[in-house]
């Protein structure tokens, strides 16, 4: 269960990373950290909760742009939707 949370982490910082490179934004030193908690009966993951970290200077249309981008990607789409997901973008 920990490859998933890692995959979506792993594939929500790649998805931005190509939207950025064709916006001409650097986001080189953008850090993600990814938390599971599980639930059971049945033992399950319950929630993933994802913090990421972009130290760039951009407007808030860049900014949404590139957020939207990492909620779209392929893996974050295919979780159930009994998981739930809390994503917190930091620009710095």
């Amino acid at each position: 269960t920990d490859l998933i949370a890692t995959a979506l982490a792993s594939c929500m910082v790649t998805i931005m990373g190509i939207k950025a490179d064709e916006m001409k934004l650097n986001i080189n030193l953008t850090t993600i950290s990814v938390e599971k908690i599980m639930a059971s009966k049945p033992r399950r993951i319950a929630i993933i909760n994802t913090t990421i970290k972009i130290p760039l200077k951009t407007n808030i249309k860049n900014q949404r742009i590139l957020e939207k981008t990492a909620l779209t990607c392929p893996v974050a789409q295919s979780l159930s939707p009994e998981i739930e997901h809390n994503v917190e973008f930091i620009w710095a």
